[in-house]
């Protein structure tokens, strides 16, 4: 049974590094400003709100679901301790 658990954890681990690696590019793209561009293409300064208003909300999004991901690891560990 501890095994069974210890493997879940071991592949909940991997998702989460992904994870990671994906909120770190969505972090990137929010702080680097590369999306300034929009504003002179087309002079719209709502188009460029509306992005980062997006990637901000899937941003929330994701670290809202990495949370959970970590309090489900956590209840799992304290299985194992027991």
């Amino acid at each position: 049974e501890n095994d069974d658990k210890i493997s879940k954890l071991v592949k909940m681990n991997r998702t989460l590094s992904r994870k990671c690696a994906y909120l770190e590019n969505i972090y990137e793209k929010i702080s680097n400003g590369s999306h300034v561009d929009l504003i002179s293409q087309n002079g719209d300064v709502n188009s460029l709100v509306n992005y980062y208003e997006s990637q901000i909300e899937i941003k929330n999004e994701e670290i809202e679901k990495f949370k959970n991901e970590l309090d489900n690891m956590l209840k799992i560990l304290h299985t194992l301790n027991v």
